[in-house]
């Protein structure tokens, strides 16, 4: 009868150590998977400082975010077994983003509460984190800084970011980036121009504020609201900033009278045909300048 008993998988498969006897009753209460799971990795999460009621709690989650922390928990040096754990739980594309630049937002001092906020993000911002985090990292910015310069129209972003070293010396706030983050593209050109000057005193909130009178960004007429940050940005590059609003007016009656109400109404809400908008504002363009041999 005793040998019976010991081959019996509910008793004999918990081989396990370093389990308090209410741990014990714990893991044979869970699914057999697992169970199979504690019993089989309990050496590798021990490497990962995983105690008995980390390994518990991780064996209760979905088999990817199990596979994750075993896969990937190992890069994850600065977490806590429950951190691990959290990140497991995100998106896929957040944690294999936080294990691929953890080390480099931990060069920061960035703490794994604030790596797990950075990669809430749309994923188009993931690879432009990891291919400038070194810029991004060395500005100063916080969490809510580095996603408000994402953020950016891309014109705008390039031209901050490729100048971002340049501007180290000031020190900004993280909230100064992100209101540095909501200047349009001659704003940015003026806080470079005059802000890259390493002799230059330290730009203040004053001069911010001079930036920010400077130029506001135009309002498109109502039934150009669809129009993208590539169409913008390609209508200011070919007006100067001051006729900006002249050539936003000119593409307005130029959709008005080559397009049908139904069309314009299904460019309001529907993404897939909001980039015609790029083709639109060419047209109107070359329309206006075709008479000007320069």
């Amino acid at each position: 009868m005793m040998a019976i008993l010991g081959r019996h998988p509910g008793t004999s498969r918990l081989k396990v150590k370093g389990f308090s006897s209410a741990e014990r009753r714990q893991l044979k209460s869970l699914p057999e998977d697992q169970q199979t799971f504690v019993i089989e990795h309990q050496a590798e999460l021990e490497a990962l400082k995983f105690k008995p009621l980390d390994m518990l709690s991780l064996a209760q989650q979905p088999p990817e975010s199990r596979d994750f922390a075993l896969g990937a928990g190992h890069l994850l040096s600065t977490f806590t077994p429950s951190e691990i754990t959290s990140c497991s739980l995100l998106p896929r594309e957040q944690r294999t983003f936080i294990a691929q630049l953890h080390d480099g937002m931990h060069r920061y001092r960035m703490p794994p509460e604030a790596m797990m906020r950075l990669a809430n993000v749309p994923q188009e911002h993931h690879q432009f984190f990891i291919t400038y985090w070194q810029e991004l990292g060395s500005s100063g910015a916080d969490v809510d800084g580095i996603q408000a310069i994402a953020r950016m129209p891309l014109t705008n972003r390039n031209m901050l970011i490729f100048n971002i070293f340049y501007l180290r010396h000031h020190q900004f706030s993280d909230q100064q980036w992100q209101r540095i983050a909501t200047f349009n593209e001659r704003q940015c050109l003026r806080l470079i121009t005059e802000g890259t000057n390493p002799l230059a005193d330290p730009i203040g909130e004053q001069f911010l504020d001079d930036i920010s009178q400077d130029a506001p960004t135009p309002t498109a007429p109502e039934n150009l609201n669809w129009l993208d940050d590539t169409s913008r940005t390609s209508i200011q590059r070919w007006s100067r900033p001051a006729h900006l609003n002249t050539a936003l007016l000119k593409i307005s009656v130029f959709c008005s009278d080559a397009m049908s109400g139904t069309f314009l109404a299904r460019l309001q809400k529907d993404p897939a045909a909001q980039p015609l908008g790029t083709l639109v504002a060419g047209l109107v363009f070359t329309a206006g300048y075709q008479k000007k041999p320069e």
